[in-house]
């Protein structure tokens, strides 16, 4: 296989921006990048407009249920797809992301009593490749959902209007998921009720390929927008 068919299936598969640059360096904005259009689904009802502008989501606690949860290394690309179906980098986009703990739960939530935590929330802006990077933890799980990250992607016209809200969900292989629920400190709350298959929002075109780093996992994946 040559090196533009390789990519061209990477990125029909939702892959790593490392996987990429490994196959051929980094890129400029303007450079068409194959890739496909990521699902655009409801935004839930765990969405806080004054998340910190920070790479890391687990600082600022000493949550047990955030502190003692297997890390998660997330990179994300985001690219506009045209209507011919290929893509540029999106650089500039302010990318939103928010989960539950280990225990289920959200931060800033009145109705979960966690008003004022900010844990396992914020925002990065796309640099020149569209790229953002956070670190936080393997989400838990709550009644009615299976294991889920939210992203919000939030371009923004010349004016510095958000021109477009575009939100999706990232899943993750249930297999897994149930060896990470077994652990300390996600089996303290017993078996998940909800797995993939049964939740109507699950999408296997946005499920996570993780990889194995240091004592938790590393992802990378490729959103896809129509501006």
């Amino acid at each position: 296989m040559d090196r533009k068919s390789a990519l061209r299936i990477l990125g029909a598969m939702g892959t790593s921006i490392a996987l990429f640059e490994r196959a051929g360096g980094r890129v400029s904005a303007a450079t068409p990048l194959p890739c496909t259009l990521t699902p655009d689904v409801e935004m839930g009802p765990f969405f806080v407009d004054s998340q910190p502008n920070r790479s890391d989501l687990t600082s600022g606690t000493h949550d047990r249920y955030v502190t003692q949860a297997v890390p998660l290394s997330l990179t994300l690309r985001i690219s506009k797809v045209s209507q011919a179906g290929g893509c540029t980098a999106l650089p500039g986009a302010r990318i939103d992301v928010w989960h539950a703990d280990a225990n289920g739960v959200y931060s800033e939530e009145a109705v979960l009593n966690t008003s004022g935590q900010r844990y396992l929330r914020g925002y990065q802006i796309a640099d020149r490749q569209g790229t953002v990077k956070f670190q936080t933890v393997y989400p838990g799980w709550y009644p009615g959902r299976t294991v889920h990250i939210h992203v919000m992607v939030r371009p923004f016209s010349a004016s510095g209007a958000a021109a477009k809200q575009y939100t999706t969900q990232l899943y993750f292989d249930d297999s897994l998921t149930d060896r990470v629920m077994a652990r300390t400190p996600y089996n303290t709350r017993g078996a998940r009720t909800m797995k993939n298959a049964a939740d109507g929002l699950y999408s296997r075109s946005t499920q996570l390929a993780l990889a194995p780093r240091e004592a938790g996992y590393a992802a990378h994946f490729s959103i896809g927008v129509k501006m």
